[in-house]
C-alpha cells in the first residue's frame, strides 16, 4: 500500500485513471510526480494534487524525475 512520504509516478496524469491515482496518492500523503503531453495537461494535474507535472514533449522524464528524486 502507498504511505504518506513515498514517491508516486504517474503516467498520463490527465487521463481518467490518471486523475484519479493523483488525488487518491495526494490523500495519502504521496509525493506525486505525473507526466502528460501538454502545459495545459500538466497545469491540470497541478491543480489536481500531483507536486511536479513535467511535460514529456519538453523534458526527459527520466531525468526530470530523477532531479524530483534526488536520484
Amino acid at each position: 500500500a502507498l504511505k504518506s512520504g513515498e514517491t508516486l509516478l504517474v503516467h498520463g496524469g490527465s487521463s481518467g485513471i490518471g486523475t484519479t491515482a493523483i488525488q487518491l496518492a495526494s490523500a495519502f500523503g504521496a509525493y506525486v510526480i505525473t507526466t502528460a503531453g501538454s502545459q495545459e495537461k500538466c497545469d491540470a494535474c497541478l491543480k489536481l494534487g500531483a507536486d511536479r507535472a513535467i511535460n514529456y514533449r519538453e523534458e526527459d522524464f527520466v531525468a526530470a524525475v530523477k532531479e524530483a528524486t534526488g536520484g
